[in-house]
């Protein structure tokens, strides 16, 4: 009896523990780091009537909870290999690949998934950010409205058609989805946090730092709200307040890149361009890859005149961001500086048509286009950014249009001294020539006013008397 209870204590403790195993494998999300061992026992030693899928698909989520994305992928392939109608593992896997930047590949899982499972908004909205991911705009806005149809309190869904609508431009659209954002989740700072971003594209500057303010009082701690807040600031322009923002989120995150990028922007318009650059540097250690430091260093270096350094880092940044309207429209104006009108041209191209109506693109181009002696062109593309609206991108777009205004300013005020001068000139002309026509009228009638005078006639009777005596008498002598 000893034997047979020491038996069914083994049994129980075996079958707790095998309980406690499968509890810690299903806590993949929460705990990944007790997960990942238990899923892997449950795997190479599965307990009768064990889901081995489930437990490939757990290991998977704590893998990509770890960061190892590479090892999730596999884990879900081998779920989807023991299941193969295995929606999450599908929804998993096309995450991992969304993550890589594979975004062809998570669109096909999830595909897959929806094929399975045609009634799920995640999944409709998972495809939406895939496709945002490959700039499919039209594409992932109906995703996103087909999760939004499903179910009509589906946060996230509302928060990416937001984000779609800022990047096509549609900022009322985008504010109106951040409103329901803030509705559903008011105490999450996400939906302020969006708002104020587009408040910013807007130029309604107070507006945003509102909703940064309703942000940083939800979640004080994060670096991220007090950087944008002070940028902000910046484009307000109140400098100080901008920078004491910056350094407020530096103290709290040291590694912040963002708030070292954006404060090189207020040390810029401070006219401490050293600092600016020494934040660019730091920047750029943080993240090697930001594309918005190397543009931003490449501008203030332009403004030092550095044209070199500056076209290295505006290389650099169009190779990290080939799209980006920004760091082609600053490689532009270094070009156009540097002498290489054909590469500034090709680059403010590019621009407008990836955004057809960024102010500073147009502007830059009407001075490229001046440079090279068309006017014509440039007046055109100066007219083409005042015609445009100054709340959006307005910390570009706002200077972009004060120099257009001053270029045709320049422009009409020359051809006006040009006009003036060739006006005199035709006058000048004229007057010499009525002078030059006056002068041989004159001649003329000089000419035929004048007679010649002729030796006085001695009369016919006096011609006799002389003939007559042979010899010349003074005429008038009788």
């Amino acid at each position: 009896m000893r034997w047979v209870a020491r038996l069914l204590v083994l049994l129980l403790a075996m079958s707790q523990a095998r309980a406690e195993g499968v509890a810690l494998c299903d806590r993949a999300a929460a705990d990944p780091d007790a997960a990942i061992p238990s899923c892997t026992q449950l795997i190479e030693h599965p307990p009768e009537g064990i889901n081995v899928a489930g437990a490939y698909n757990n290991r998977g989520v704590a893998k990509f909870g770890k960061g190892y994305l590479d090892d999730a992928i596999a884990d879900f392939t081998s779920a989807l290999n023991q299941n193969p109608k295995f929606v999450d593992a599908f929804k998993n896997r096309g995450l991992a690949y969304k993550m890589q930047g594979v975004a062809d590949k998570a669109i096909d899982d999830f595909n897959k998934a929806l094929r399975l499972n045609g009634n799920s908004p995640e999944l409709y909205n998972l495809r939406g950010a895939a496709l945002l991911d490959k700039l499919e705009y039209n594409r992932a806005i109906a995703d996103f409205e087909k999760a939004i149809g499903l179910n009509q309190k589906y946060r996230n869904a509302f928060v990416n058609r937001g984000l779609a609508f800022v990047f096509t431009r549609q900022l009322s659209r985008a504010i109106a989805d951040f409103d329901m954002v803030v509705r559903l989740s008011p105490r999450d700072p996400l939906g302020y946090l969006n708002r104020a971003m587009t408040r910013m594209d807007m130029g309604n500057f107070t507006g945003a730092i509102a909703d940064y303010d309703e942000a940083i009082r939800l979640d004080p701690n994060t670096s991220g709200p007090y950087t944008r807040r002070g940028e902000a600031w910046r484009l307000q322009g109140n400098l100080q307040r901008s920078l004491d923002d910056h350094n407020k989120a530096i103290a709290l995150n040291p590694v912040d890149t963002e708030a070292y990028n954006n404060r090189a922007l207020t040390f810029k318009d401070l006219g401490k361009l050293a600092e600016a650059i020494a934040d660019c540097d730091q920047a750029i250690v943080l993240n090697k890859n930001s594309d918005f430091a190397y543009a931003t260093r490449g501008l203030i270096l332009q403004l030092q005149g550095n044209l070199w350094r500056s076209l290295t880092d505006l290389n650099k940044a169009v190779e990290l961001k080939p799209n980006s309207p920004i760091a082609l429209t600053f490689r532009g104006d270094t070009l156009r500086e540097s002498g290489n009108i054909g590469g500034a041209m090709e680059d403010f191209n590019k621009a407008i048509l990836i955004l057809p109506d960024f102010v500073a693109a147009y502007t830059g181009r009407g001075l490229t286009y001046e440079k090279k002696g068309e006017v014509t062109n440039a007046k055109a593309d100066y007219e083409k950014a005042l015609s445009l609206s100054g709340e959006v991108d307005a910390g570009l777009a706002r200077p972009s249009k004060a120099k257009a205004r001053e270029r045709l300013a320049a422009l009409a005020a020359a051809e006006a001294a040009r006009a003036k001068e060739m006006a005199e000139r035709a006058e000048q002309e004229a007057r010499a020539k009525a002078a030059a026509e006056l002068d041989a009228n004159r001649y003329r009638t000089a000419a035929t006013s004048t007679t010649v005078a002729l030796p006085p006639q001695i009369p016919q009777d006096i011609q006799k008397v002389l003939q007559r005596r042979g010899h010349v008498l003074l005429i008038g002598f009788c």
